[in-house]
Order: C-alpha cells, then sequence, then structure tokens
C-alpha cells in the first residue's frame, strides 16, 4: 500500500501546523520591531509593545523568541528599518469608494499590491 505510511501522514500535518505557526511569528516579529522603533524596547513604557507581547503569548510564541526580537532591534543600530515599515495606503475601490489601509510590507513597492490582494481576499471571504 504505497503513499499510507503513518511517518508520512504525520510528517505532512506536521509541515502544514509548523508553516501556520512561522507565519503568525513572522508577522508578529516585524511587528514588534516596528513597535520597538517607535516607542523603545521596555514594555513598561511602550504600550504597542506590551499588547503585541501579551498577543505572541496568546498565540504560542515561545518567551525566547520574544526575548530574542526585542534585544535584537534594541541592540543593533545597523538593522535598516526601511525593510520593515507601518504604511498606509489611501486606495480606491472599483465603486471609487476611498478607504485606508495600514499594512506591513518588506519594500514599499508592494504596498498597492498587498493592498488590493488583501481586498480582494476579504471580498471573496464574504
Amino acid at each position: 500500500m504505497s503513499g499510507h505510511s503513518k511517518w508520512n501522514n504525520i510528517k505532512h500535518k506536521k509541515e502544514k501546523a509548523d508553516a501556520a505557526k512561522a507565519k503568525i511569528f513572522t508577522k508578529i516579529g516585524k511587528e514588534m520591531a516596528i513597535a520597538i522603533k517607535a516607542g523603545g524596547p521596555d514594555p513598561n513604557n511602550n504600550s504597542r509593545l506590551r499588547d503585541l507581547i501579551a498577543k505572541a503569548k496568546a498565540n504560542n510564541v515561545p518567551n525566547d523568541n520574544i526575548q530574542r526580537t526585542i534585544k535584537k532591534f534594541t541592540d543593533s543600530s545597523d538593522i535598516n528599518f526601511e525593510e520593515i515599515k507601518s504604511n498606509i495606503a489611501d486606495l480606491r475601490n472599483e465603486r471609487e469608494i476611498e478607504f485606508y489601509i495600514s499594512l506591513i510590507v518588506g519594500r514599499i513597492e508592494n504596498l498597492e499590491n498587498e493592498a488590493r490582494n488583501n481586498d480582494k481576499r476579504k471580498r471573496r471571504a464574504k
């Protein structure tokens, strides 16, 4: 019975679960980088960072990952924050309704495409 190995079934389920977790961890890490840049590394003085730490713990991000992210963006002054930005897009949909979207993108050129794709995904989900 080819293809019915228990190990392969476990492997495929684990790959799917790990990919989903990695996507969440990366997104929270980018948000934390922006929060640290804006308000500093101390969660007591930075409410946005404090909320993100709570969000990370709710999504089962290990404490080691949280501390590593804070340390990475606190200690290094050579990090290029142009790579990780929070941008606001002012777009119009096909009905000429203006709306604002806040997105985190790696490159500023990707902002408009990412915003349009998000809008299409949300319309399909309805």
